[in-house]
């Protein structure tokens, strides 16, 4: 079967969402921010958080690159807000706001996480730590599921254009599901850093994702990828 039939028949199977306007995307996307923005204050005002956050700045005070824990940006910038966090040590307030300044690495924030899991875990369920933690969690978890929720109605709509963009990377010798997969991945991607007030539609956005992620998916199968694609542009969290 030629490229061509298998477009024609996974867009015949693709469910048929509407499409929707650029006033519909802005509303999921502040929708999505908007949780995403919930999640992290809950996250940053829990105290193991807090008392995480200031160990790392004290690392990276004391000469542990920065990197490893923040999207690269102006160093002297991320040095000050690390001193910040050092300063505001005790005014559990003012720390929250501070945390959330920093541009860390959705892989810490996954971590900070993991750690507000494990210590709930471990807590004695009827202390007041316990209580506090599975509040924290309950917000991450309700804030998670919205923006997901948003970000599948937001891709939903545009996977039909998505998947016929995607056959130009036939050449990775994925086959078309995977690359679908693959594509509604880096759709996913990009629906959690898209600016809407930039005045672009979302696809036009989300095609810079869409090569990346089918070459990692490539990469992994350990197939040749011959086809340069251009690196995602830098991701702009919605603050």
């Amino acid at each position: 079967m030629s490229p061509e039939d298998l477009l024609i028949a996974y867009l015949r199977w693709l469910p048929q969402d509407p499409h929707i306007s650029a006033a519909e995307e802005a509303v999921l996307c502040r929708r999505i921010a908007f949780e995403l923005i919930r999640m992290r204050l809950a996250i940053s005002r829990c105290e193991l958080v807090q008392r995480a956050a200031i160990q790392i700045a004290r690392q990276v005070l004391s000469g542990s690159p920065q990197t490893e824990y923040v999207v690269p940006g102006d160093p002297l910038a991320i040095r000050r807000h690390f001193e910040d966090i050092v300063k505001a040590a005790g005014e559990p307030a003012r720390l929250s706001k501070v945390i959330r300044r920093i541009p860390f690495r959705e892989s810490q924030w996954r971590k900070f996480t993991e750690r507000i899991v494990a210590a709930a875990d471990l807590s004695a369920a009827d202390s007041s730590d316990a209580t506090s933690l599975w509040r924290t969690l309950h917000q991450i978890l309700r804030g998670r599921h919205e923006a997901e929720t948003a970000a599948h109605r937001l891709v939903r709509a545009n996977l039909r254009v998505a998947a016929a963009y995607a056959t130009q990377y036939l050449d990775y010798g994925l086959d078309f599901p995977e690359m679908l997969r693959a594509t509604k991945l880096g759709m996913m991607r990009a629906a959690h850093t898209f600016d809407y007030r930039r005045n672009r539609r979302f696809f036009s956005y989300a095609k810079a994702f869409i090569g990346p992620a089918i070459r990692n998916a490539s990469a992994r199968l350990n197939l040749p990828a011959e086809v340069v694609v251009e690196p995602p542009p830098n991701s702009h969290w919605v603050n």
